[in-house]
């Protein structure tokens, strides 16, 4: 995941109209050939190889301008605003400034990053950089000697077309001038070396977002925080909101086909579970107004389960609810008037 780094400092935009930044807003795929255009240069303390604008005074006299050229979308410098990587590289590196343009109150976010090369990351001198331990195929410097009117010239070449000039006579004997062209370009591998190529730098603001690729988009806000629909940009004290959109991305808000089916299932079981609680409460009640089983017990010889009640094992039968009444004994009718009582009245008059 890239680095983020937060600048707190508001740094005003003064456009120069003398300078103009191209933008990059497809995806750009170098030639071929780029791929292979590593130059080995000689240091006392270790093996460098570069790919790019590498500045050193060696290499430039040794290797054509415009050897790099076609392995950029355009400019003299590798810079894009808005711009995006080229296919092969990774951002790396994303510096977040507040940004004050000239005539606009409010103040406005700019993006600034670093594409290298894949597996190469920026070292502290703004070059992408890679140590390397297995063999690796490399332009290797070639020295040559030529004759001057002066006396002899070295020079180091790398990648280079020489051309060599000489004069004969033609078949009638008159001078003849013949020019010949011969490509240097010796590859070799070498290991433990150091890598080296200058990284494409890139701008961009949220608005910008719908410029780019869908895909690249949506990787690129997802680094930076941000949603491709409508963000929240959040710097310091500040809260600023900005709007971005893409025809072939999600519209905020609408739910996706997974989205969807989670509902769907989470709303069935949902519903499952409050008819079980609802069954168990039925149960519950009904059993509490059922009149309970008498239980008729033996000394052990029932056919009946045995289970236990009351803490122990006892012998049960089957037993029917019966009417509970309370203890009576025998009476018996004897013929003739009723027995009474002696006693005596009072009547009061």
């Amino acid at each position: 995941m890239p680095v983020i780094t937060l600048v707190s400092q508001v740094k005003t935009l003064n456009p120069d109209p003398t300078r103009t930044t191209p933008a990059l807003t497809t995806v750009f795929t170098p030639e071929a050939s780029c791929l292979s255009r590593w130059i080995w240069m000689e240091h006392s303390d270790q093996i460098i190889v570069t790919s790019g604008y590498y500045k050193d005074t060696k290499l430039a006299s040794g290797i054509d301008l415009d050897y790099w050229k076609t392995c950029y979308a355009s400019a003299t410098q590798p810079t894009y605003s808005p711009g995006m990587c080229f296919e092969g590289q990774a951002l790396n590196v994303i510096l977040q400034v507040p940004i004050q343009v000239p005539g606009m109150s409010e103040t406005q976010t700019q993006w600034q990053a670093l594409c290298c090369p894949s597996g190469m990351i920026p070292s502290n001198y703004r070059q992408c950089e890679k140590a390397i331990s297995t063999p690796f195929t490399v332009l290797a410097p070639v020295v040559l000697e030529e004759t001057t009117e002066s006396g002899w010239k070295s020079s180091t070449v790398w990648d280079s077309t020489s051309t060599w000039l000489y004069t004969t006579t033609n078949s009638v004997g008159q001078p003849l001038v013949v020019t010949t062209e011969t490509s240097i370009a010796l590859h070799t591998a070498i290991s433990g070396a150091t890598l080296f190529a200058d990284p494409v730098t890139v701008y961009w603001q949220s608005t910008d977002l719908s410029l780019f690729p869908s895909k690249y988009a949506s990787s690129l806000a997802s680094a930076i925080g941000i949603s491709v629909g409508t963000q929240t940009l959040t710097l310091g004290p500040k809260t600023l909101s900005s709007t971005t959109s893409s025809s072939t991305l999600n519209q905020q808000g609408v739910l996706s086909t997974g989205a969807k089916a989670g509902i769907g299932v989470g709303t069935v079981i949902g519903a499952a579970l409050l008819v079980g609680v609802a069954f168990m409460f039925f149960l519950r009640l009904r059993r509490r107004k059922r009149q309970e089983p008498a239980v008729a017990e033996l000394s052990g010889h029932s056919s009946g389960y045995k289970r236990f009640f009351g803490g122990k094992l006892r012998a049960e039968m089957e037993g029917k609810a019966l009417p509970v009444e309370i203890d009576s004994k025998s009476v018996c009718v004897v013929p003739g008037p009723p027995a009474e009582l002696e006693g005596s009245s009072h009547l009061s008059r």
